[in-house]
């Protein structure tokens, strides 16, 4: 199926921001650009890492970004961008960065051979089992967003250094007695439905100092 493969970039820059291409997946895509291109092409995509994503414009928050293991899955009717990963940023993110060694190693690699009439050629239609493309994925595309800014957003709790605590025997009190679980800010509270026996979590606690005179 005739699609549009769009370069941003560096790559952009040096080879054209639009091509046409008769290509099935990302792989196929990759590895039809470096054949048309030269090997300059091959070399800039090896060196750097990349956004892969499917869809009609990079930027669209519905569009499918493309993970190192979904480079052979078809891509539906969708067309496929390529853009530089920006260095330096945060782990994580609506997109993930494909190391360029991976799409070369996909393009030329992980496809099998095929026999058509020019004789035997590398195979690039490789889908799932069952036909998925990216347009049965398209549904996942949300909760990728979502979990994309919750992990730019969110930092993550750092609980402290248990090694470094007094010991049980070291403890000057014991008012608090019985199984417990004691946990620092930043760890789950579970829900408890039902009865349960569970050790607790100590959310909130108190003492309350009084003088009590003994028996004469």
């Amino acid at each position: 199926m005739m699609r549009t493969v769009y370069l941003y970039g560096p790559l952009a820059e040096e080879f054209g921001r639009e091509f046409r291409l008769d290509v099935t997946t990302p792989v196929e895509a990759v590895r039809a650009l470096t054949v048309n291109l030269g090997k300059k092409f091959g070399t800039m995509i090896r060196a750097g890492e990349w956004h892969v994503v499917a869809g009609d414009s990079f930027d669209e928050g519905d569009d499918l970004g493309v993970s190192d293991e979904m480079l052979t899955f078809g891509l539906g009717r969708n067309d496929l961008h390529i853009a530089p990963a920006m260095r330096g940023s945060k782990g994580g993110g609506i997109f993930q960065a494909v190391l360029g060694v991976a799409i070369m190693a996909a393009a030329f690699w992980l496809a099998p051979p095929v026999v058509g009439a020019a004789g035997p050629t590398m195979g690039m239609g490789t889908n799932l089992v069952g036909g998925f493309t990216y347009g049965n994925l398209a549904a996942f595309g949300g909760a990728m967003a979502f979990g994309g800014v919750a992990g730019m957003l969110t930092p993550t709790p750092q609980l402290g250094n248990y090694s470094a605590r007094e010991s049980a025997e070291e403890r000057p009190s014991y008012l608090f007695t019985g199984p417990k679980n004691t946990t620092e800010q930043g760890g789950p509270v579970p829900v408890i439905i039902g009865k349960h026996q569970v050790g607790w979590t100590l959310v909130s606690s108190g003492i309350t100092v009084e003088q009590i005179a003994e028996d004469a």
